[in-house]
């Protein structure tokens, strides 16, 4: 089952990012270097980002209510729009509170849409991407 809205919050969740490694690249310097934890939040990312797309048959439980699917076009419209306004804020900034907000919100999106669609899959890549990804922007600071 493919998941047009998900498609959508991934895209929006990335135009920054993107824009970012065009003409920020300085950004994107990793100074940490764990490839172990780097391999887990990538993975987790990307699993993450797939799932938000895909709903595997034998892995989505699906929403159990209209309020339930309310709540994820809601929830994740707020976080987009936070994350936006956080990346505008900030954008010649460079700090710790920013990055750390920036991982906390896509980590939160992922984490939030697992529940609301009973995705364990999803609920435990997004666990998996928050803990992998906040670390590393901590020993980046």
């Amino acid at each position: 089952m493919f998941n047009y809205f998900g498609v959508i919050f991934i895209i929006v969740l990335l135009l920054p990012n993107i824009y970012a490694s065009i003409f920020k690249k300085e950004l994107f310097v990793n100074k940490f270097d764990d490839r172990l934890l780097i391999k887990l939040e990538n993975i987790g990312r990307y699993l993450c980002m797939i799932l938000m797309v895909i709903n595997i048959q034998d892995l989505y439980g699906g929403f159990k209510s209209v309020e339930a699917f309310v709540a994820y076009l809601g929830i994740n419209i707020i976080l987009l729009g936070l994350y936006y306004i956080t990346w505008f804020i900030f954008y010649k900034f460079h700090s710790i509170y920013k990055n750390m907000i920036l991982g906390i919100i896509p980590s939160l999106m992922f984490i939030i849409s697992g529940i609301l669609q009973n995705h364990l899959l999803l609920i435990i890549s997004g666990i998996v991407f928050a803990y992998a990804h906040l670390k590393i922007i901590w020993k980046n600071r």
